[in-house]
Formats: structure tokens, sequence, C-alpha cells
């Protein structure tokens, strides 16, 4: 086929192929472009298809299979919907490799071929456990196709993961994210509920053996994927539980469908399938229309617009020669500026050698001086950043000519304290692998002079015990003084050493390797290009201070080493002293003293929240009834804290609910509405939201505009409009549960 005004290609494909049809078609077959808005590439294409014909064609629709794709790439949009010419057009082209294996094969599917065919039949093998077709929830048509997606998506995984994509909430890993979620989505709908996944990694090994490396990274890969599986399962039922509701209520919004996708990771086949089953249809280009708009958001969406606000690509046009010196020094005495340019009103420059380490690898870059060795003149040296060829530009505070010589001085106080902490960093590493899971992965980092951060593949706190061993494990290992060495060697000797490399890094094939303790049996041995300590004697002492959740499915370790452990101790020591001195009692009896004044406080806390609760009680408030919905309006008790004023309002709906427990009961207080019932009270007429308070409030706030939830007896929210009066309230709820 070809674009119906690209005579061009009609014709070159009648030379060509004089006997294969040529067929026409208009733009919305045959003019392809990268996406939209202004400067977007685009052009016309030309699609190969092979005629599958005979019994290999089911409809008309399979019968042309689609196997290669030219694009000519020799416009781009001006916005307004005209075309301009490229000054250097190109032709994009794409084989389709399992189409190709089909028609070479002679099977009539992609997932027949011996690429897919293999992972789509140990799905059905585990499926086989959980359901046959008989007891399926779907046919056999739709099973089969539910299959062929898991198949599809876990062969993805492995490659996405194997190439060290981790899941996120932005860029790729959203991604990945959302194609595990998918297929775990197909899994539960025929019946696969326990996590299953991992059991496809073989069969994924064995199909691309030779192609892909997957068995050095297969424990990596079964770790990341567990972990997704358990946060899906989390999120599956919540999701489910809330879709049912709007389903009862037999309407489904666009934003309730997004919402389901973005918040409970609640797949969109999964809604299709079970809103089909209800009867209850959904805007779907709405719904894709948001889900794009979250792609933008995230990441994981294509933009042609390019943020260089500081004009740092600029910077390629220093062209000086810059050789990094410092591993071995931290000052050259004699140094030459061989290239400058200004950006943004800020000075860089290149220098040869330059002892300044560049951002990367997580660590930031030093700072420090140049000193005109003529005149004395002192340069700041405020930002140091990598450029292509390992060349490295200087920021200054300002301006100098190309062609002076000066001396160079990293502030030592700054890159002593980046390289313990880069050290720690890889102890720290070593620790998590040894005491909490072997398969970790590194998520991110940031080494400064004075902390360290470190993200890593895991879906659950860290106990108290393992923050203890990890933190005795690396001190243990400062106080005998081990020492840090580098090697450079090449990167099948780094691999044979079992030398650690940094998740999805593509390295060269001279690398340097940076190992601590033994050489025969070191403690941490990794690829790194970062500053390091020589002794882990600097470490000491070495403290987590905090361990928290980065995203889902992510842990967050910021922890301090040497000097700046000894300052966050020292600060910790000041606060207890202080502590103390109020309390009027030594450190070691502090903590009883606290314990004690808590239980104190809390006992004051409820005596007081008697004493104001009666009064609530006692005042009535306002009250309207419409049928079996109550709703009562009370004034916010004085100097009361969120919390005291939420256990108020409870008591206050239970003493309404236990006068009538045949009746719904709403608490109005400012722009607090809370809701009460008796869900065992068999009087109790419900509706579609059964007898269950946090489905009222929640089917409620739909009508009335506001967010809250609670259990089937009590729920809470906000309203948006605190002006609302008691009829208006009483009236919605009642409609609701009349449907």
């Amino acid at each position: 086929t070809v674009f119906k005004e690209d005579l061009e290609s009609e014709e070159l494909w009648n030379k060509i192929a004089p006997d294969v049809d040529v067929i026409r078609l208009g733009k919305k077959d045959n003019f392809w472009s990268m996406g939209d808005g202004s400067g977007v590439p685009c052009g016309p294409c030309s699609e190969i298809f092979f005629d599958q014909g005979g019994d290999m064609a089911k409809t008309e629709d399979d019968r042309w299979l689609e196997i290669w794709n030219l694009v000519f790439m020799q416009y781009q949009t001006d916005g307004s919907g005209e075309l301009l010419t490229l000054p250097k057009p190109c032709v994009d082209t794409g084989m389709g490799l399992e189409r190709i294996s089909s028609v070479m094969q002679g099977v009539s599917s992609n997932f027949d071929t011996d690429l897919l065919d293999p992972i789509v039949k140990s799905v059905g093998l585990i499926s086989s456990k959980h359901h046959s077709y008989p007891n399926s929830p779907l046919g056999r048509k739709e099973h089969e196709f539910a299959k062929r997606v898991i198949a599809d998506h876990i062969r993805a995984c492995v490659f996405l993961i194997s190439d060290g994509v981790v899941p996120s909430n932005s860029g790729r890993g959203y991604v990945l994210r959302r194609i595990i979620r998918r297929a775990l989505g197909f899994a539960h709908k025929i019946g696969i509920q326990q996590p299953f996944l991992g059991e496809l990694i073989n069969v994924v090994e064995r199909t691309f053996e030779g192609v892909y490396d997957i068995t050095t990274k297969k424990d990596v890969i079964q770790s990341i994927l567990l972990v997704e599986e358990e946060l899906f399962s989390q999120t599956l039922s919540r999701g489910m539980q809330i879709l049912q509701e709007h389903l009862n209520r037999g309407t489904l919004s666009p934003e309730s469908v997004f919402q389901l996708y973005d918040t409970y990771g609640f797949p969109l086949d999964l809604t299709a399938t079970v809103a089909k089953e209800n009867n209850v249809i959904f805007d779907v280009e709405k719904v894709e229309a948001l889900m794009n708009e979250q792609r933008i958001r995230s990441g994981a969406g294509f933009s042609w617009k390019h943020n260089d606000a500081d004009g740092l690509n600029n910077l390629e046009s220093l062209d000086g020669r810059s050789t990094f010196s410092g591993y071995e020094s931290i000052e050259e005495p004699d140094v030459l500026i061989t290239s400058c340019c200004e950006i943004s009103g800020k000075s860089w420059i290149t220098i040869d050698p330059c002892p300044f380490y560049p951002e990367g690898g997580g660590q930031i870059s030093d700072t420090g001086t140049l000193t005109d060795v003529d005149t004395g003149e002192i340069f700041q040296v405020k930002q140091c950043t990598r450029l292509s060829g390992d060349r490295i530009a200087l920021m200054l505070d300002h301006p100098v000519n190309v062609g002076k010589r000066v001396s160079a001085c990293v502030n030592q106080e700054k890159r002593h304290g980046s390289s313990i902490h880069h050290t720690a960093t890889h102890l720290l590493n070593a620790g998590l692998r040894k005491y909490v899971n072997g398969a970790i992965v590194q998520a991110g980092s940031l080494v400064t002079s004075d902390k360290l951060r470190f993200d890593f593949t895991h879906s659950k706190p860290l106990t108290p015990e393992m923050v203890s061993q990890i933190e005795g494990y690396i001190n243990s290992l400062s106080i005998q003084q081990l020492p840090v060495y580098t090697t450079i060697m090449s990167l099948e000797q780094a691999k044979e050493a079992n030398a650690m490399m940094l998740f999805g890094e593509k390295y060269e094939n001279t690398v340097r390797v940076v190992g601590v303790g033994q050489r025969a049996n070191p403690e941490s041995l990794e690829l790194c290009g970062g500053t390091h300590v020589s002794s882990l004697a600097p470490l000491f002492p070495f403290k987590i201070v905090s361990e928290t959740s980065a995203a889902s499915g992510t842990r967050r370790i910021e922890a301090v080493a040497g000097i700046s452990a000894l300052r966050w101790l020292e600060d910790k020591q000041r606060h207890l002293e202080k502590i103390c001195t109020n309390l009027n009692v030594n450190p070691d009896e502090a903590v009883e003293m606290v314990l004690k004044m808590k239980t104190k406080l809390r006992q004051q806390e409820k005596e007081l929240l008697v004493l104001k609760t009666t009064d609530v009680i006692g005042s009535g408030g306002n009250s309207v009834s419409i049928g079996n919905v109550c709703v009562h309006v009370i004034d916010p008790p004085e100097n009361t804290t969120k919390k005291a004023f939420a256990k108020i309002i409870q008591s206050y709906a239970n003493s309404k609910r236990e006068g009538a427990p045949e009746s719904w009961h709403f608490v109005k207080c400012g722009n607090l509405l809370a809701c009460t019932v008796d869900p065992f009270n068999p009087d109790v007429k419900a509706g579609v939201v059964s007898a269950h308070a946090g489905k009222m409030l929640r089917a409620l706030f739909e009508e009335i505009g506001g967010k809250g939830g609670g259990n089937d007896t009590f729920a809470q929210g906000i309203l948006e409009n605190a002006n609302l009066n008691s009829n208006e309230i009483a009236q919605a709820a009642k409609e609701i549960i009349e449907v």
C-alpha cells in the first residue's frame, strides 16, 4: 500500500515488484506522524502485507498480515496544518520479527511461532491449576486471549528488568509497572490469584537463550516481579470493591475508571470486562484521554519540547582538553585553561589536567579554587559537569581567559566527606544484600559530603533488627580498618570476579572496580567511577538515620558516616540533655518519665473528651428527617484538637443511631459530614449501597461533592460546599437508598 498522493512510491514498487498489487490508501492508513503539535516529523508511508489466504484467514482482517513498514520522514508540522519540508529527510523502516517468523514457519499467528508459543503454553499450564475452561468465568476465546496477553507481557517484563528498568511511578518504570499490572489483571480474569510471574522466567530464558542475558539476572527479575505482584494483590481487592460500588448504582464515569487505573493500579481491560458483565458502559475515549494526560505528567509520554533554561547544551562548545586527575591528587600546581564560554551569565571553562570530580554516579561534584599563577587572582569553582568524551566543564564565579595557567585546588573537606559516604554506600548495598535480600536492586542514590541516600527495591519496611545488623556490619568492618582498593580491568574480567554492576548501566570494555577488604574475598566489589577513601577507618561511626518508602515497591535509606555521624549523634545528645533538663531527670530516667507523662496526658484527654461530648449531646443540635434519613447539625466544639473533634462527632453520631437504629444518621458540623448506620438492623432501608456507612457516604459525596470514607458502621469526610443545608443532604441520601 502507498499514500494516495505518493506517486513516486507507487512507480518504484511497480518497477521492483511488477507482479505485486499496489493499493492507494488515504491519510488515515498511510501517513504517519510522531505525535501532535508543532515541529513534529511526519510523512507518507508504504506498507507491505502478506496474503495468508485459505485456511489461514479466519476473517478478512486475518487475511492481510502487515510485515513491513516504510515511513518517508520528509515533512514536519507547523501547528496550523501546513507541512514544512525537512532539510534532511530520512526513511524510518521496520520489520515485524514475529510476523516474519509466522510467515516463515507457516503459522497463522505470532503467538504460534517458536518465539511465543512455549510461553503461551506455560501460561496455560499454570492457569489449568486454577481453572479449566468449563469452570472459567471466560469463554475459550477470551481465555486464549488472556493467555497470549500474559505471555507477551511477561516476555516484555523480563527483557525490561534485565536491561535495568525498575518499576516506578514515572518514565520507563511507570510503563513497566503498567505492563506488569495488565498481565496480572488478565491472570485474575482466568482465575490465577497467587503470584505466578516468576514461574515463567525460565521458559522466557530457554526461548531466548543465546540472544538475551537473563540467566545472571534471574534472581533480581524474580524479586522485582514478586514485589509487584504482592503490591498489586493489596490494591486489587480494594479496587474491585470500589468498582462494584459504582456498578451497583448503574453508572461508571470516565473519571472513576481512570482513578481505578491510576490510583489503585486496576487494569482498564479488567474494568471493561467487569462492567460488561454488569451491563454498564463508560466513555472509553475520555478515559484514554485522561490516561494520556497522566503519561505526560509522569514522563512516560513523549514530548518534543526540551527545557534547557540554563543553556547547558551549549557546554559542548567547550572543545579544550580536560583529563581527570582527581583519583591521584586533589591539587594541581600548574594547569592550562584550554577553553571557555559564557552561558546564561555564568563562566564555564575546561582545564588540563583537571582534579575536580564532576557530578556522576550519584555523587555530587567537587568545588574548590583556581589561582592565577602570575597574579594570584582566585577563582571559585562552583560546579563541575561531565561533557562528552570524558571532558569536564567547571563553572566559575567570574570570567577567565583561555591560555592562562592556574593552580587548581579541590575543597579537601568536601571531597573527603563525599568519599566517605560513597564508600559507605557500597557497604550499605552489601549489608542490605547480606541481611535483607540478596536480590535487591539499587533504584537510585545520592552521595554528598555530609550524608548518603540509597533507594532499593523492597516491598516492606526494614525491621529494627535488620537496621541494627547492617549498622553493626559496617561499623565492625570500619573498626578493622579494612583497605579500599581500585583495579582497572576488562568488563569480562569484572564479570568473572562477580563484581556488582549498577543494574541497567551500560559499561565500556575497560572498567574501574572498587573493592573493600581482602582481594581474595572482598566484602564489596563494585564497578564505580566515584571517589573513595583508602581505608574504612574514616567511616566509623556509621548510622542509619531513616528508612522510609520512596515509592511503591521502593524503600529509601538515609545514613551518615564518620564526622557527619558524630555531628548527628552530638545533635541528638543535645536534644536529650534539653529534655532531661526540662523534666528534671537523668538521661537514663528520661524514657520512663516521658511514658508516665504520656499516660497521664491520655487520661486527661479522655476525661476532657467525655465532658465535651456530653456538652454536644446535651445541646441536641438541629435535626431534619426525610423518611428514614436523619440529618443532625451541630456547632463545632471550641478549643478542640482535630483528633478529639472526630471522636466527639463519632460519639454524637453513635448516640443518635442508638436512639433510632432503623434510620440512617448524618451529622453535619461545619464542612465535616459523618454518616452512621446499624448494618445488622433488618429495618434499615439500604438500596444499592447496602447497610454500609462508608459506601453510603462515598455515594452521597458523588452527588453533592466531597471526599471521605469509613467502615460499615461509621464514616466521615469533608463537604466541598459547607453551605449545603440539611434538607438538601437528606433528600440526596434518600434518593440513593431508593435506587
